[in-house]
């Protein structure tokens, strides 16, 4: 029995030593997992940052900044509505520039906004508040296409999806942090006076957010650092992504390939769903199921919580069985599936005939329990497609385009997102009327009810979409939805091409060049085609002998020193 064990090994200090270069070696997996941990701080300060004044309340804004709810609106607006063409902007920098001064460039903008608010909220002064968002948002969604593109950059072809949703899991909990940390902040010292400042609660908050961005901004100098040193260790593959310049040009976007828009019409679709969903989804519950605010918040931040919980492990599944456009097909087939749980449940008995009351206002119909038990099964459902989607559909971007025009890629369908998260509440709006009007004597059940039935058809259109993509797809020899193991044999096949061609080119540097290709390579600088013959074997031999030479007469043996060979 004994003899059948293995002894355990011994941890030695070759071992301990092993780990730590392998950490410091950019081919490997620990050197990498320390990048990711960068790449996740990269915009934990901007996300942690975007929705204090969502954390701390619109009454609460509006009454410490003497302004009205529009006012208070237009802290976002004027992050969002820019965000619609700086997005497409950032990452077309990002392949100029190159991507190390790109993101610090982005990241910093971050910061000095985030600055400028804190200042604004210890003056009590909202319009400095709107530059300083203004601001912020200039770098806010290129700072995440930059965060993008280190991740497709370091991780393509080595656990990408995972390292997706590992920055997906962390940026959602920057978001829950800051809904968990600012209102203790503002219930703290809400009634303190600080420096001549009443109510210091609120700008304690924003400046929290400052310093999260400042440790953001010190992640970004690291990653630059150290991502400058590995494109050195590993070469010119790294290198391209950076090299930035005359690559990129508009003709190189419009010539991207059809997966590509399709998984922008599905990156649309989803996402307008699930998120104006969410900014409704108080309402729709509390009215079609009687659910009380305190239960219907919750519910509505269960896909949130799931995906902060488990992208990464979704990210896993599919970096070792690969289909990614599978993935993205059986997440919207989710999505449509929970909708129409919604759309299509009878809800609560009566319950047209008793919504539109009072925010107050106490219902007496008891909802039978397994009625109650549909809207918590369809935000689980919910929460799933969130989670698997967001781990199978970016990845699939870095597959289909090349390295050097990712960050124009990411930074085009970060905007095409935008737009359609602006124009989606906007429709949803003229379906239902304002979501804070829902318990209104104004409100009419059977707009909410085609409210869910738009829901409904945005799903499955991207259900549609997704199927389309799969067609595509397997016509153009399935770089989206081949196996992991397919996948892996593709990149040895391009690495060992790669490794070929710079093999060439440091032989052809090496190889001395004849008289007529370097006179070739003149003509072609001057836009003139070559004409130039190659010489002949003889005459390329003769057309190298020296003058000075001597030439032996006939009969004689010349000096063996100066006998061209």
């Amino acid at each position: 029995m004994g003899d059948s064990k293995k002894a355990k090994k011994k941890v030695t200090a070759k071992d301990i030593a092993d780990f730590f270069r392998g950490c410091t070696n950019p081919t490997k997996l620990g050197h990498r997992l320390i990048l990711l941990l960068l790449i996740c701080l990269l915009s934990l300060g901007s996300y942690y940052s975007y929705d204090i004044p969502g954390a701390i309340g619109d009454t609460t804004m509006e009454n410490f900044f003497n302004t009205t709810s529009t006012g208070y609106a237009l802290v976002y607006s004027i992050y969002s509505i820019p965000n619609m063409v700086l997005a497409f902007i950032g990452g077309i920098l990002l392949d100029k520039v190159g991507l190390r001064f790109g993101s610090l460039l982005f990241c910093a903008l971050v910061l000095g906004g985030q600055v400028i608010v804190s200042v604004g909220a210890f003056v009590s002064n909202i319009y400095v508040i709107y530059v300083g968002r203004a601001i912020f948002g200039l770098g806010g969604e290129s700072l995440t296409v930059s965060q993008n593109t280190y991740t497709a950059k370091w991780f393509k072809g080595n656990e990408l999806a995972f390292a997706f949703g590992v920055v997906l899991s962390f940026s959602r909990i920057g978001s829950a942090i800051n809904f968990d940390v600012t209102p203790l902040i503002e219930d703290q010292f809400g009634n303190t006076t600080f420096a001549g400042v009443p109510h210091v609660g609120i700008p304690f908050s924003f400046a929290i957010g400052g310093l999260i961005c400042a440790v953001s901004f010190v992640a970004t100098v690291i990653l630059a650092l150290l991502d400058k040193r590995g494109d050195k260790i590993i070469g010119d593959k790294a290198e391209a992504t950076e090299s930035g310049g005359d690559k990129v040009n508009f003709k190189d976007i419009l010539k991207f390939p059809v997966t590509y828009w399709i998984i922008n019409a599905i990156c649309v679709t989803f996402y307008v769903t699930v998120f104006v969903f969410i900014q409704f989804g108080n309402g729709v519950l509390m009215e079609k199921w009687l659910f009380p605010k305190t239960t219907a918040n919750p519910m509505v931040s269960i896909p949130y919580t799931l995906a902060a919980a488990s992208s990464f492990i979704f990210g896993f599944i599919i970096d070792r069985i690969g289909r990614s456009a599978f993935f993205v097909t059986v997440s919207c087939s989710i999505l449509t599936t929970s909708m129409g749980l919604l759309a299509f449940s009878p809800g609560c008995p009566e319950w047209q005939t008793i919504a539109g009351m009072p925010a107050n206002y106490t219902p007496t119909v008891v909802c039978p329990e397994s009625e109650l038990a549909v809207p918590w099964a369809a935000m689980f459902v919910l929460g799933i497609a969130y989670t698997s989607l967001a781990a199978a559909l970016w990845p699939s971007v870095a597959l289909i385009i090349d390295d050097e025009l990712l960050g124009s890629a990411y930074g085009l369908m970060t905007a095409i997102q935008n737009i359609g998260l602006f124009v989606g509440p906007i429709v949803a709006g003229v379906i239902v009327g304002d979501p804070e009007k829902l318990r209104k004597d104004d409100f009419h059940p059977e707009k909410l009810q085609n409210l869910l039935y738009f829901f409904f058809g945005l799903a499955a259109c991207s259900t549609l979409l997704a199927l389309l993509l799969m067609a595509v797809d397997r016509c153009k020899g399935q770089r989206l939805n081949a196996s992991a193991k397919v996948m892996k044999q593709r990149r040895k096949e391009k690495e060992a091409q790669m490794q070929s061609r710079m093999e060439s080119e440091r032989v052809s540097l090496l190889r001395p060049k004849q008289v007529h290709n370097m006179r070739n390579a003149y003509l072609a600088k001057l836009g003139i085609a070559p004409t130039v013959e190659p010489l002949s074997p003889a005459a390329a031999t003769s057309s190298f002998k020296s003058p000075e030479w001597p030439v032996a007469e006939v009969g004689e043996v010349a000096d063996p020193i100066f006998t061209p060979r």
